[in-house]
């Protein structure tokens, strides 16, 4: 199945989701033995030190970054499922405050530099877990605001080249986790949502530098604005694999716009496995740090899945709370 969203809201839709999901009772049982098998999938995974483990990219595995994503998706299943991850996220939170690099952030691994994508994932986390931001942390995220102000994956240097671009799936998630620590000021965050509505597409959709898809991008973005109380109209597109449908569910969620909701919370049950899983496609682009629009090119960097199908799992688990999410206003 891959149905698309329209170019805005059906008639008496809300942005706070209405959980249109949830009042199908069929549907409301499938999905929550379906988070339910998934939500065991990922707590098996994580190690008795409170990490995870995904990806195997030419720099190796990824433990920080895999953590901070991990972490981060699973605070956003809501009040539900709290109890059954508030042990797990202190346990990941705890871990990820041992593991952060001398220069104040967190990387995808410890033989890398610390970037503003891991950061602001690892912060968004510690909020979720009631963590404080350890000194220096905040400070390291915010010098990755470039002048124009969106935030780049990396800092400037000779190597760098277009990693240190500003990129829009990090942007959004960056000016999130400053602003849960308290180390946003109100003129860099009017420059970054400057530059996020300056980076939007003709068609609504915002490209993605480090993904073949612009949904991840896409969803980090409208949810950013969503939060900010920012409403968007939505963009269209057609979901192609079981990430995108997850991303498409976890946008579309937020409007309430039953009739796609309930397609996408189809499709993406129907592609989850007998363990609990849903793998993520090779949609990961390792980008040509001489390439600053790889959208535009078929062969900008190569794409890996994730092995050990945990970051594909907590995406997936993350949109179809979403969709059960009860109205605020109900």
């Amino acid at each position: 199945m891959t149905p698309e969203t329209g170019p805005a809201r059906e008639e008496g839709a809300t942005a706070s989701g209405t959980g249109p999901a949830a009042g199908n009772g069929g549907l409301g049982a499938r999905i929550a033995a379906a988070v339910s098998r998934g939500l065991a999938f990922v707590l098996a995974a994580q190690e008795a030190d409170g990490s995870w483990t995904e990806w195997d990219l030419p720099p190796g595995p990824s433990r920080e970054w895999a953590t901070a994503h991990t972490g981060m998706r699973l605070a956003q299943l809501g009040p539900a499922h709290r109890p059954a991850v508030a042990e797990p996220l202190g346990r990941a939170a705890d871990w990820l405050l041992d593991h952060r690099a001398a220069a104040g952030g967190w990387g995808y691994n410890a033989v890398v530099d610390p970037d503003a994508d891991s950061t602001a994932q690892a912060l968004l986390l510690l909020a979720a877990a009631g963590r404080s931001a350890p000194a220096g942390a905040c400070a390291f995220l915010a010098r990755h605001q470039r002048p124009d102000g969106g935030f780049a994956t990396y800092l400037p240097s000779p190597l760098a080249g277009s990693w240190s671009r500003s990129h829009a799936e990090i942007t959004p998630i960056a000016l999130l986790a400053l602003r849960a620590h308290g180390g946003l000021p109100p003129d860099r965050l009017a420059d970054g949502l400057a530059w996020l509505r300056r980076a939007r597409r003709e068609d609504g959709l915002w490209n993605s530098f480090w993904w073949s898809t612009p949904l991840v991008a896409t969803e980090a973005a409208l949810g950013c604005l969503a939060v900010l109380g920012v409403h968007e109209p939505l963009p269209q597109w057609t979901a192609t694999d079981n990430l995108e449908a997850a991303l498409l569910l976890s946008i579309t969620a937020a409007w309430g716009r039953a009739p796609a909701i309930e397609r996408l919370t189809h499709a993406l049950l129907e592609t989850q496995r007998d363990d609990g899983s849903w793998q993520c496609p090779p949609r990961l682009r390792v980008t040509d740090r001489a390439c600053d629009r790889p959208w535009e090119l078929p062969d900008a960097g190569p794409l890996f899945a994730d092995p050990h199908r945990l970051h594909g799992t907590a995406i997936a688990l993350a949109a179809l709370a979403t969709a059960t999410a009860p109205d605020p206003a109900s």
